[in-house]
């Protein structure tokens, strides 16, 4: 018997970045929970991307949900927010505390952060604020990987 795929779980998937990569694992077979702070917003997101997938002859599996039930659900996370949102003086505290009341539910999963800066040398808040020395996630070996473009030669 061949194991299931991972569900995805997508933490601001409505924007570009979501939008993507719900498309590309829906594509392949994967279920996704697309999410947002707004889930009539998701599910509104999620109705389109399927619609799409359909359109070009493939099974789609994506579902609308708030941030908190796509935590809950994947068991592969993707982090999707706008940098420029999370940049703001006080606005890494949304995501910050999203991470802290589901730290349970993100034990032994793998967490793949897709924020990328408009500027190379931008801080990434959410290093300081959520991976720093605590590990507010969790004790249990998450995994946090972040998928940037190359830095540009100075």
């Amino acid at each position: 018997m061949a194991a299931s795929k991972p569900r995805i779980g997508i933490v601001g998937g409505t924007g570009k970045e979501g939008s993507a990569l719900a498309l590309r694992f829906g594509s392949r077979g994967y279920e996704i929970y697309l999410g947002s702070r707004d889930v009539v917003k998701a599910e509104k997101k999620a109705s389109q991307l399927n619609e799409r997938m359909l359109e070009a002859g493939e099974a789609a599996s994506i579902t609308g949900v708030d941030d908190h039930t796509a935590i809950r659900e994947g068991d592969v996370v993707f982090l999707s927010i706008p940098y420029s949102i999370e940049s703001k003086v006080g606005a890494t505290i949304p995501i910050k505390n999203i991470l802290l009341e589901e730290r349970e539910f993100l034990r032994d999963k793998l967490l793949v952060d897709v924020i990328v800066p408009a500027k190379v040398h931008a801080p990434m808040v959410i290093d300081e604020e959520v991976r720093g020395g605590e590990n507010p996630i969790g004790h249990r070996g998450n995994i946090l990987v972040r998928l940037q473009p190359p830095q540009p030669n100075p």
